[in-house]
């Protein structure tokens, strides 16, 4: 069980630091989270740049459906689809 919750910690921390550095979001908490992708700074290209990272950071390759940023109404519902990616790679 504890690693599981180091586990999603590391995740989370690894996450965020991305996201700050490619959106420039000086702090990540539950409101920027339930903020949508657009609101936070993303578009199209920037959200391709964040893709990238997060592959690169993670040692993954997203699905298609992750790779279009309309499927995904919050920057919440974003990282969820990457957690879930990122552990069934570690599976």
């Amino acid at each position: 069980m504890m690693s599981g919750e180091v586990k999603v910690a590391d995740f989370n921390a690894r996450f965020n630091e991305i996201l700050q550095k490619n959106i420039e979001l000086l702090t990540i908490d539950e409101s920027v989270l339930q903020s949508d992708l657009e609101t936070v700074g993303l578009n199209s290209i920037s959200f391709v740049k964040l893709i990238v990272a997060l592959e690169n950071e993670f040692d993954v390759e997203f699905e298609n459906e992750i790779l279009i940023i309309d499927h995904f109404a919050t920057l919440g519902q974003f990282k969820e689809s990457v957690q879930k990616l990122v552990e069934r790679q570690d599976h």
